[in-house]
């Protein structure tokens, strides 16, 4: 089932798949696209704001005209065959392929053509009855909205509505597909021309496939897929940024008109110097992303004979992604001194696979079959960096800033992967699985260097027993087809952990270099040279631990199957438990080192949950069918080890936290929530002095002065509901 919709603008998709399953890396699954692995990273705050733009992950790349099927695999016991990449769980993406035509129909030609308007969901209530000012009093020179009451026919406006629009947005796309015994072919090119819901926030996407495939023997087959996007993204200002167009329209007072946004002398209009006018930062604050990526993959199915299969496969993946940041020198952001940011990104990876697969039938009631295989990834990575202030309003090029600076890194790394699983069919109704998966990685350093180990190992059972077909059951036929048990266990690796370099004590550059000329002037710290770092000024005393190991993952799961008149009625329910321990953490490390962390394997915690599933069949005869699916999950977390510290920060800001605490699940809001007598109720000022924003106010509310636990972001459950029809 392929669910089709239009990408979002700015927006990517963040997918976990059974809770977290660490603190520092990412918990996203692997994405495998026709058998290749493909990068789905987001290059993060690299402008060193809280929340400047929303970058999109790299999957989001997919056009989704040419998927054909999308699979999941749950749980740790997906690592046998893709190993520690695969600890958050795999979606296999199969896109589509030609088929063979008639004689008297060579080609299938197919144009599809989407249109949807956008509008943004919900709003806020703002207040309108008071304007700029507070305590009553109005004033320029403040920056709330507790002014004096607004003198009755002041024109006043819903800040809220204001810097938005209706986005209008299609996608054209055409395929070509076909075939003979021999060859079949499929051609798709996609063009989506997306708006967002505000200003300057749009998306130009060319998309282009080429899915070939060839019978060259009667045992011999080879299938290539190859994929050209070419992306430009506009993006808009957004998050806790002073340039940001929510932060400044929502504290911009009702009496404010923001539609005018520069004043005669042709300076920024807004009603406080440090928040931008939300309209014009839509119109002088500019981000541009431009991608040109490439997906490739090469397969071939040779069977030497009829109980063995032998595949190989190539990946290629690569992309090249430019940001452009032009900040106007009125911008608020930049302190009224404007700034250009260029940053460059090349990604390349590669991927190897080779499996063998054996299938015998010793006798009518048991058959055998047997894969081994091997994998190898390679994965290089480098990026450029070159930043200007001090610009000018009408040159926005990087020449047009008083100081320059750039940086530059690179990084790369191997993984190999030997793997093994047998399966067993007893009496046509008992499965046995038994996998063990050899992972090694150069992220672990030189082989024998520490105690850590280049190389780890990853077992996997599974147990599926069908009772359909006992004769204790038989009776029931019709009225409960099916009754299936199954149980698993496995265990994987980080896939995002540790990272490149983590096992050395490397050196960095520190001043200010001048990409420009021929010599390199000291930063203002008065120091120029070389500092022990991995690359990143916050961490500059990084300690490299050579003892380090994978965080690793251990899930049981336990499932039941039924089945109900003729399988109309489909039940799922499954029960999992997963451990995660060796988490990787940055650790404070003595300053007699000369180092200020370490990353060690140092936090533990735990994921459990339900997920049940119902399928029901109201309607199906030969030409139309209908079927109905609804699905609910629960999943439990909590954060049992730190390393001996109570509290490790992941995200935040002024004011509150997104936190890992021992005893919590893992992402608790973390700060300053309100006083509460003996019954609990939220504790109020009685007047006789300022509150927490400075107001002298009966009944606001008292703040407690102490951080504590004041919100859980993790959903309590999940819900969907989906309905297929088929004529």
């Amino acid at each position: 089932q392929t669910s089709v919709t239009l990408p979002s603008v700015s927006a990517g998709s963040y997918v976990t798949i059974r809770g977290r399953h660490t603190i520092s890396g990412s918990s996203e699954p692997l994405y495998v696209v026709d058998g290749t692995i493909i990068d789905n990273s987001t290059v993060g705050d690299v402008w060193g704001q809280n929340g400047s733009v929303q970058l999109g992950n790299r999957a989001v790349d997919l056009g989704a005209e040419n998927i054909e099927s999308i699979q999941i695999l749950k749980g740790a016991s997906a690592a046998a065959i893709y190993g520690s990449l695969a600890a958050n769980g795999v979606i296999l993406i199969t896109t589509k392929h030609g088929n063979v035509m008639s004689a008297d129909k060579p080609a299938a030609v197919t144009y599809s053509s989407s249109w949807q308007s956008d509008v943004r969901a919900g709003t806020y209530s703002l207040q309108t009855k008071y304007g700029q000012g507070k305590s009553d009093v109005t004033t320029t020179s403040s920056n709330l909205s507790y002014g004096g009451l607004i003198p009755a026919g002041t024109p006043t406006y819903n800040q809220a509505d204001v810097p938005f629009r209706t986005g209008m947005s299609n996608i054209q796309s055409i395929t070509v597909s076909g075939g003979i015994p021999e060859l079949t072919y499929l051609l798709n090119g996609t063009f989506s021309n997306l708006e967002g819901i505000v200003s300057n926030s749009n998306l130009v996407d060319r998309n282009i496939r080429l899915n070939l495939g060839a019978n060259i023997l009667d045992n011999l087959s080879i299938q290539s897929n190859s994929n050209y996007i070419d992306r430009n993204n506009a993006l808009p200002q957004e998050g806790s940024n002073t340039s940001g167009i929510l932060l400044g329209a929502l504290r911009t007072p009702a009496t404010f008109d923001n539609t005018v946004t520069t004043k005669a002398d042709g300076t920024q209009n807004h009603y406080w110097s440090t928040y931008d006018n939300p309209v014009w930062t839509q119109q002088h604050n500019t981000f541009n992303t431009l991608e040109n990526r490439f997906l490739h993959n090469t397969s071939a199915k040779w069977t030497p004979a009829d109980w063995l299969v032998v595949n190989s496969r190539l990946g290629y993946d690569r992309y090249a992604m430019t940001y452009n940041e032009v900040l106007d020198p009125q911008s608020a952001t930049t302190g009224k001194q404007g700034r250009i940011t260029h940053l460059l990104t090349n990604v390349t990876n590669v991927n190897y696979d080779f499996s063998a697969t054996g299938s015998w039938k010793p006798s009518d009631d048991a058959s055998l079959k047997l894969v081994i295989g091997s994998q190898t990834l390679w994965g290089n990575s480098s990026s450029e960096r070159e930043e200007a202030d001090n610009t000018t309003p009408f040159f926005s090029q990087l020449s047009s800033g008083a100081n320059r600076t750039a940086s530059s890194s690179t990084g790369a790394s191997k993984t190999v992967g030997y793997f093994a699983q047998g399966t067993a069919t007893l009496f046509g109704r008992l499965d046995l699985t038994a996998a063990i998966r050899r992972d090694g990685s150069s992220v672990f350093g030189a082989v024998n260097q520490g105690s850590g180990r280049q190389y780890h190992y990853y077992p996997k059972f599974g147990l599926t027993y069908d009772m359909s077909n006992e004769t204790f059951l038989q009776n029931l036929k019709g009225t409960l087809d099916k009754v299936q048990l199954h149980a698993s266990y496995g265990q994987a690796g980080s896939p995002s952990l540790p990272s490149a370099y983590a096992t050395n004590s490397l050196y960095s550059t520190f001043g200010m270099p001048d990409p420009w000329g021929r010599t390199t002037s000291a930063g203002r710290s008065g120091f120029l040279g070389l500092r022990q770092a991995p690359g990143s000024d916050q961490d500059l005393y990084l300690y490299g631990n050579p003892d380090i190991r994978p965080e690793i993952t251990t899930e049981r799961e336990l499932g039941l199957d039924l089945g109900f008149w003729d399988n109309r009625i489909a039940l799922q329910a499954t029960f999992y438990h997963s451990n995660v321990s060796d988490m990787i953490l940055n650790v404070p490390t003595a300053g007699s080192t000369g180092f200020d962390i370490v990353q060690k394997n140092s936090g533990s915690m735990w994921n459990e949950g339900f997920e049940y599933s119902l399928t029901v069949l109201p309607f199906r005869n030969e030409t139309f069918s209908w079927s109905t699916t609804a699905n609910y999950a629960r999943n439990y977390n909590l954060v049992t080890n730190l390393g001996g510290v109570p509290m490790v920060t992941m995200f935040g800001f002024t004011g509150i936290e997104n936190v890992a605490m021992v005893g919590h699940p893992i992402g608790v809001f973390y700060g300053l929530g309100y006083m509460r007598d003996k019954n609990g109720k939220i504790m109020t000022t009685d007047g006789s002095g300022p509150d927490y924003v400075g107001l002298t106010l009966k009944g606001a509310p008292v703040i407690d002065p102490n951080p504590k636990v004041i919100g859980d972001p993790n959903a309590h459950y999940t819900i969907s509901w989906g309905n297929d029809f088929t004529y």
